[in-house]
């Protein structure tokens, strides 16, 4: 029986989601295409529905607390055991993860012993599931009063028997260190006997199954982070325009749109609260049947190469007119736009050249200096990237060039590279700076998502 006058979704069918709009469905703007979901299917014996554990990691139970944690370095042969004072680093040592998380779900409580007037300090909490911790482990946490406190596990459960399970912990403070009291043999005998440090981030549990890095790779991953939300805010505040409420190719003699590229930028988040992109329709094109670098870019994806459009070429606006509804590309404020060669979608009207240049630079500036890293977007007759790459020519190719094939071809990338690329780019002209700046976001992206992260 339908709830609310809503039909239930037939098993192994398709259930059509319409999405959020930035701006009201007006007629001859481009706006985000309903997305087609299939719809799990239920047996008695098996459920096709999966909720990846990433989606949910960060709603685990419990108050977040974070600790210095101290993780014993076992071998397949070793039981896990409390820390031993004196006893050589050799047979005992460890390694320390900074910025570990964990969440409380009992806090800090304290038990005193009617005999010796002495307590005892124990809670609870949950743990990751990127961590597999150990009874005998502890970590540095404050314990309130400013005081430093070491804790050690006494009790470790297993909360599910998936591979992504997270833990129940339970632990029991050792020693403290304050204003009084600035060292004690048990934090000298640990530093002493840590032989590796990493640093815990959340962003990476969601990303991978390690969320533990190196500390000079976790740098280059904060770095990578902000250089790629500086890169957003410095596109948008540099190109986007009040009067086309988008984007307009920068350098032109006249004021010129591509569509395909504000699509794209809209896609990956180049928009913010009051900045949206208006896409605007091209006569009778259709986006969705024209395939170009940006669905490659977007898909991480090289098998389209072939078949992507390769070649376009600067149009009238107003021959965009015929058959367009007046929110076309044909009634802007816009002089001119970037289309393929397609007599269907121009008025018959105009006279227009059979092969146009894709791009008519106002003044070439290009410096050499960032050369081999980049090219300059006009190098030849092919739409944004040089012929060498849509020939999948590798040794043709330019390094910026090189990098977006190894994406495509899901290969990994050295963050060291996408740094120095990410450092060339402000010493780029407009018209380099406008293409290659939502493709430079792209592969800042995918590096930190599939990272040779130690």
């Amino acid at each position: 029986m339908a709830i609310a006058g809503s039909t239930p979704q037939v098993e192994g069918s398709y259930e059509i989601q319409a999405p959020v709009n930035p701006q009201d469905n007006l007629t001859g703007l481009v706006q985000y295409a309903p997305t087609a979901t299939p719809t799990p299917v239920r047996s008695a014996i098996v459920d096709s529905e999966y909720n990846p554990t990433s989606h949910l990691v960060n709603h685990i139970e419990g108050a977040p607390m974070t600790v210095d944690y101290i993780r014993q370095i076992l071998g397949a042969d070793d039981t896990a055991k409390p820390l031993q004072l004196g006893v050589a680093a050799s047979n005992q040592y460890y390694e320390k993860i900074r910025n570990m998380i964990f969440r409380v779900t009992t806090p800090f409580s304290a038990s005193q012993d009617s005999d010796t007037n002495e307590f005892t300090v124990t809670g609870e909490a949950n743990v990751f599931y990127g961590l597999r911790p150990n009874i005998g482990d502890m970590f540095y946490a404050d314990t309130g009063d400013g005081y430093l406190g070491l804790l050690a596990l006494t009790s470790v459960e297993r909360l599910t028997y998936m591979k992504s399970s997270a833990y129940a912990v339970q632990y029991r403070l050792i020693d403290r260190l304050g204003p009084q009291k600035t060292t004690s043999e048990y934090f000298s005998d640990i530093e002493g006997k840590v032989v590796r440090v990493l640093v815990f981030d959340p962003e990476l549990l969601e990303q991978t199954d390690n969320p533990f890095v190196t500390e000079n790779d976790y740098e280059q991953f904060r770095d990578l982070a902000e250089s790629q939300e500086m890169l957003r805010e410095y596109f948008i505040g540099k190109f986007w325009l009040a009067e086309t409420q988008g984007y307009c190719i920068p350098q032109q003699p006249t004021r010129t749109f591509d569509g395909f590229h504000s699509l794209f930028c809209r896609q990956i988040g180049f928009v913010d609260a009051r900045r949206h992109v208006l896409v605007h329709q091209l006569g009778l094109l259709n986006y969705d049947q024209v395939e170009t670098i940006w669905d490659m870019i977007k898909d991480v994806s090289i098998r389209k190469l072939p078949i992507v459009l390769n070649k376009l070429g600067v149009y009238p606006a107003r021959s965009f007119r015929a058959g367009s509804t007046n929110r076309g590309i044909g009634y802007t404020l816009y002089t001119s736009c970037l289309a393929p060669w397609d007599t269907a979608a121009i008025n018959a009207e105009y006279t227009i050249p059979v092969a146009p240049d894709a791009f008519k630079r106002i003044l070439s500036d290009f410096d050499d200096k960032v050369l081999p890293s980049y090219r300059p977007v006009d190098y030849d007759a092919f739409y944004v990237l040089s012929e060498a790459f849509y020939n999948d020519n590798y040794p043709g190719m330019c390094n910026f060039e090189r990098l977006i094939s190894q994406m495509l071809k899901s290969k990994a990338i050295d963050p060291t590279l996408i740094i120095k690329m990410v450092g060339e780019y402000y010493e780029l002209p407009l018209l380099e700076q406008f293409y290659y700046g939502p493709i430079l976001y792209t592969l800042i992206g995918y590096v930190r998502r599939n990272p040779q992260w130690k």
